[in-house]
Order: structure tokens, then C-alpha cells, then sequence
């Protein structure tokens, strides 16, 4: 599989682990991305089942309808590289973590946490967290060896979860709308600046915009 893109990327860089946490829209596609990248040891962070209406913006089937999100997201995994090493974690509440971590979590006050959590912990390489709107979307990427990029990382996260659930569009039903073109922008760029980061840590972006609808 890697012959597709080598002399670009070496999957073999990656020494450390790779945290997803939040296996939703954004979580299950860094997810599938990661893997057709090469990435063979994935951390799979949710509490959560796959739901009928999962199936418009992430990355399950109809037949995982039911089931536990990371069990059927690794069943995916498997299915595009079979030598690929996933592990489960159930919902974060304070664990010290270690390499690449990717915040796809719903809640902002869990990122909080994350971060909090490990602000002093040496252990981490770098944090990308992911953030989505119906048509727009924000990445973050901190170099965790940088104090000024983790203090920054915090302070964009200077907002309360209801002031947050306030700017996301709903439907009539009160339902959370999200569009898989959104989805699948952000989650490109951030792999794409993880992928920079790896081959040079000053490349890393601390924050882009996207918007596939507006180009």
C-alpha cells in the first residue's frame, strides 16, 4: 500500500502512539485516513454506538448500525491494512497520554481536560484538535515541546460548551447538522499538517480555517 506514495511519506517515522479521541465524523475519518496512510499502532478513544443517522457524515455501514463505534471502526481499519495494531479506550477522563494525540470530541470541556491533563506531560510529541460547523471547519496543531503552543491551544478554548452548542447549526428536529464534504476538508488539512510536522516540526500550522463551500 505504502508503494503509492513513497518517497513522500514513511509511515515508519511514526515511533510514537497515535491517541483518536472521539471516534464521530471527525474521529472515524482521521481514523480511515491514518490508516490509508500507512499508521499500523492507532489508540481508538469512544463510548458510543453507531446510529442510522451516523451514516451521513462518518465513516460506518449499514451493518454497523448497533454496534460499538471503535469495534466497528477497527473492522474497517483491518479491512483496508490487516497488519494494523488497534487498541480501545473507553471515554477520557484523565489519563496521561504519550505521542500523537487527535481531539475529535463533542464536548469542549473533555478538550479541556485533555489538554489540562497533560500540559506538563513530556510524553506528548504534539495535539491536533478539530473543531466543525456545518460548512466551516478550524484545525489546531500544537507542538507540545513549545509552552506557547500548548497556552494557546487552552486559550482558544475560552468558551463554554453552551455558548458552543449555541453556534452550531441545528435542524428542525434539534438535530446537530454536519455535511461529510466538511468533515473530510478538515480532517485532510490536519493529517496533512501532521504529515508536515513529522517531516519538520516547524512547519506545523497552529490553526487553519476551511470551508469547502467557499472557494
Amino acid at each position: 500500500m505504502i508503494e503509492k506514495f513513497a518517497g513522500f511519506f514513511d509511515p515508519s517515522i511514526v515511533k510514537d502512539k497515535v491517541h483518536i479521541i472521539g471516534c464521530g465524523a471527525i474521529g472515524s475519518t482521521l481514523a480511515i485516513q491514518l490508516t490509508r496512510c500507512g499508521l499500523t499502532d492507532i489508540t481508538l478513544w469512544d463510548f458510543d454506538i453507531v446510529q442510522p443517522h451516523n451514516l451521513a457524515n462518518q465513516q460506518f455501514r449499514y451493518a454497523d448500525i448497533g454496534e460499538a463505534k471503535v469495534a466497528s471502526l477497527h473492522q474497517i481499519m483491518l479491512e483496508i491494512n490487516p497488519q494494523i495494531k488497534v487498541y480501545y479506550k473507553d471515554r477520557y477522563t484523565d489519563e496521561q497520554l504519550s505521542g500523537y494525540v487527535f481531539m475529535a470530541v463533542d464536548s469542549i470541556d473533555v478538550r479541556k481536560q485533555i489538554v489540562k491533563s497533560n500540559m506538563y506531560n513530556q510524553s506528548v510529541k504534539a495535539v491536533f484538535d478539530f473543531r466543525m460547523r456545518l460548512k466551516d471547519a478550524q484545525h489546531y496543531g500544537a507542538n507540545w515541546n513549545i509552552k506557547e503552543d500548548k497556552d494557546n491551544l487552552l486559550k482558544t478554548m475560552d468558551f463554554t460548551q453552551e455558548e458552543a452548542d449555541a453556534a452550531t447549526p441545528v435542524n428542525a428536529c434539534g438535530m446537530t447538522m454536519s455535511i461529510i464534504p466538511t468533515v473530510e476538508t478538515v480532517v485532510a488539512v490536519g493529517v496533512g499538517n501532521f504529515i508536515n510536522y513529522l517531516h519538520d516540526p516547524a512547519t506545523l500550522r497552529k490553526f487553519i480555517m476551511v470551508n469547502p463551500f467557499d472557494y
